[in-house]
């Protein structure tokens, strides 16, 4: 039987995610984390008033994203657990889509760039992947609270009964 080394590592993993999902505000904070960050390179790039496909990319990106959050917010909100599936979509697919390209375009680049700039390059874009990719965990293990909650049979909330009245047969 192979040894698992990273057993340790994922069960960490799983209760820091845990610890963030267990309260719908502190995972809504959590997984805006993103869009704070673009946003703060969106408002870095705009305020150098240069106008490129790599600013505008950021906007609508960002823009995406926050429409994203927005859903995941109402899904929360108001425990539509299928709903936040669009959110959680969203994150993982945007993660995976710049885990994906960033490291094609090192590829690509790698005979032309030299390889200090490549690895700072990457070095810059693996956090906000992190952070994407994280929050896209978050969001399901909400989801899975959701559903556990959905789940349970509803509890009434007055436990006092009328009194039965009995009636002697004549």
């Amino acid at each position: 039987m192979p040894t698992d080394y990273f057993r340790g590592f994922r069960k960490a993993y799983a209760s820091i995610i845990k610890a963030f999902a267990a309260n719908n505000i502190v995972a809504l904070f959590v997984t805006g984390v993103p869009i704070y960050y673009i946003l703060s390179l969106g408002i870095y790039q705009t305020a150098r008033s240069v106008i490129s496909y790599y600013t505008s990319a950021v906007w609508v990106f960002l823009s995406i994203l926050i429409v994203a959050w927005a859903i995941a917010a109402i899904a929360v909100w108001k425990t539509m657990p299928n709903l936040l599936t669009v959110g959680i979509f969203v994150y993982k697919a945007f993660g995976y889509w710049c885990l994906v390209s960033s490291f094609l375009v090192a590829i690509y680049l790698s005979p032309y760039v030299p390889s200090l700039v490549l690895s700072y390059a990457l070095w810059a874009l693996l956090p906000s992947i992190a952070f994407l990719l994280i929050c896209g965990d978050i969001l399901r293990s909400v989801r899975t609270r959701l559903y556990e909650v959905l789940e349970k049979p509803a509890t009434a909330t007055a436990t006092a009964t009328a009194p039965t009245v009995v009636l002697d047969a004549p």
